[in-house]
Order: structure tokens, then C-alpha cells, then sequence
């Protein structure tokens, strides 16, 4: 069964990005969602394996999103994707629930080192 990755971002780049990094693999499947209240209805219908989210969205923000996934989905590991390079803030991130920070912008390679440190 391939791994499920949704991907939460208002970057359109980035959802292409990672659409076009996993679209010819039969291991991964990749849903893409522009704002975390669009993906709030879709996690509580769908089980994911890994959610790579923006940190800082329009709307509610990717800190809010992980409170309320870790109630919604215990078995959800998500690396949160930012351009923001305070370490305050991917500290954050990691004590909020996030298992990876990984900062914008990053290559292909860094983020699948990310999603397959995510999957072990």
C-alpha cells in the first residue's frame, strides 16, 4: 500500500514540487491543499502517513493545524516547511508535534531525506 502525503501550502510552487517529486513512484501517493482549514475536513475523513505543512499560511497558521491533527490523527508524522529561520521557531514546531522543520527553500533531496527520516 503506497504511503499518503498531504501537502498543506499556499505556495503553488511547492505543491507542484512535491506532486512532481513522487507522481511516477507506485510507493507514495500525494494530495495537495492550498490552506489548512481545507485540509482540516480532509484529515478528519482520510488517514495520512505523512503531512508536509507551511508554518505560516493565510487563515490558520501551520501551529494550529498540528494542535488539532494530533487530536484528529495519532498516526501522522509532519514536517513543517518554513521560510522562517528562527530556531525559536522550529523548536516550536517540534515540541507542538512535528517530527522535521525543514526551511525554504529546499531541494527535492532535502525533502525526501525528510519524509523518508519521517516513515522510520
Amino acid at each position: 500500500m503506497p504511503k499518503k502525503i498531504l501537502v498543506i501550502d499556499d505556495d503553488e510552487f511547492i505543491r507542484i514540487m512535491v506532486e512532481d517529486c513522487y507522481e511516477n513512484r507506485d510507493d507514495f501517493s500525494v494530495t495537495t491543499i492550498k490552506s489548512a482549514s481545507q485540509a482540516m475536513s480532509i484529515i478528519a475523513k482520510e488517514a495520512f502517513d505523512i503531512i508536509l505543512l507551511d508554518g505560516f499560511m493565510p487563515g490558520i497558521t501551520g501551529f494550529k493545524f498540528i494542535s488539532y491533527c494530533k487530536k484528529i490523527s495519532k498516526v501522522s508524522k509532519i514536517i513543517m516547511i518554513s521560510g522562517n529561520e528562527d530556531l525559536k521557531i522550529a523548536i516550536q514546531a517540534i515540541r507542538d508535534g512535528a517530527c522535521d522543520y525543514v526551511l525554504k527553500p529546499f531541494t527535492i533531496n532535502e525533502l525526501k531525506e525528510a519524509v523518508d527520516r519521517a516513515i522510520k
